[in-house]
């Protein structure tokens, strides 16, 4: 059995398969391609070669703030173009480079941040 990734337009991995050679081509449908060898998610095709997916180079000025809504903290240098999710809600895209987070409630907030290629990121703001 041989292994292959398979991978859409865009470079991301979808699926690992492992079969026969003579089945490699049975394993790709509309608009995917096919790579020998088997990779993970920190990882993607860029000009048919794998490649590491970057960091995000975000930066939070604090991670612990009062619940007040007043007080906040902000995560900039974010990707054009990423999607944000709050406490497990998607609050949007950001498309101005940041974000800012405050709360009404004390608690933990985990913030995750998803934009491709980039590894997802995610920070946990504490209200208090």
């Amino acid at each position: 059995m041989a292994r292959y990734t398979i991978y859409d337009v865009n470079g991301k991995i979808i699926r690992r398969v492992s079969c026969p050679a003579f089945l490699r081509e049975a394993q790709v449908h509309l608009g995917e391609s096919i790579i020998d060898g088997r990779f993970d998610d920190t990882q993607y095709i860029k000009d048919g070669e794998i490649t590491k997916r970057p960091a995000m180079t975000t930066v939070i000025d604090k991670t612990t703030i009062t619940a007040d809504t007043s007080d906040k903290a902000t995560i900039t240098k974010v990707p054009k173009g990423t999607k944000v999710i709050i406490a497990g809600v998607d609050q949007g895209i950001c498309d101005d480079g940041t974000v800012e987070i405050n709360a009404d409630f004390k608690g933990s907030y985990k913030v995750k941040l998803v934009c491709w290629p980039y590894l997802d990121k995610e920070i946990t703001v504490d209200a208090s």
